[in-house]
């Protein structure tokens, strides 16, 4: 009895440390994507006149596979707002399109998708928004992902050049969109912890 919890005990440690590393991993790994999605909102603030070409062009240099595994690609969403006929225009809008996104191969379903259309999605988009940081949803099924394993999405605000956005209000009145990355939890977590991954 005492040889058996001994083992226990030794590999309760060992799970232990693992996924403390592993915590650490996916911190660091979430810091480069939201530095990438940061790069991605400089780059919309910048471009007047954005186009899927230019997204594309913007993409290709951050050169995904290689430097940000684990991630689907990275896209651009922009509010859409209804017209006056529809509602007041005075509320704010309630669609949000995925506009751009690369790269295209395989994620050809997530264009045009409206992220308001479904509540985890707009939370978290709609908190990125107001609190003008990254922020992660909880999990959901990717639209490009035939397989609808569990997935995420991690939101980048992009607000107005040189706008001030110092509270809520001004973030809201300055808010332009988003720039946005999806990433299957499978995927990501191999790219991230590797062999590591087995061993938890």
């Amino acid at each position: 009895v005492l040889g058996h919890r001994a083992r226990q005990e030794e590999t309760e440690r060992e799970f232990a440390a693992l996924a403390a590393e592993a915590q650490d991993a996916v911190s660091r790994r979430m810091a480069t994507y939201v530095d990438a999605l940061r790069s991605g909102a400089s780059f919309v603030m910048a471009t007047p006149a954005l186009s899927v070409t230019s997204w594309q062009t913007f993409a290709g240099s951050l050169d995904l596979a290689n430097r940000y595994p684990g991630i689907n690609g990275i896209g651009v969403i922009f509010p859409v707002a209804r017209r006056e006929t529809e509602r007041p225009p005075s509320e704010r809008p309630d669609r949000a399109i995925i506009s751009y996104i690369a790269p295209t191969e395989g994620n050809e379903a997530a264009r045009g998708l409206d992220v308001y259309s479904e509540a985890e999605r707009r939370r978290a988009a709609e908190e990125s928004r107001d609190r003008g940081t990254a922020q992660l949803s909880g999990r959901i099924a990717l639209v490009q992902d035939l397989r609808q394993q569990p997935g995420f999405l991690l939101f980048h605000p992009v607000y107005q050049h040189g706008a001030s956005i110092a509270n809520v209000d001004e973030r809201r009145a300055a808010f332009l969109g988003w720039v946005y990355a999806p990433l299957v939890a499978a995927r990501f977590l191999e790219g991230v912890l590797g062999r590591g991954a087995d061993r938890i």
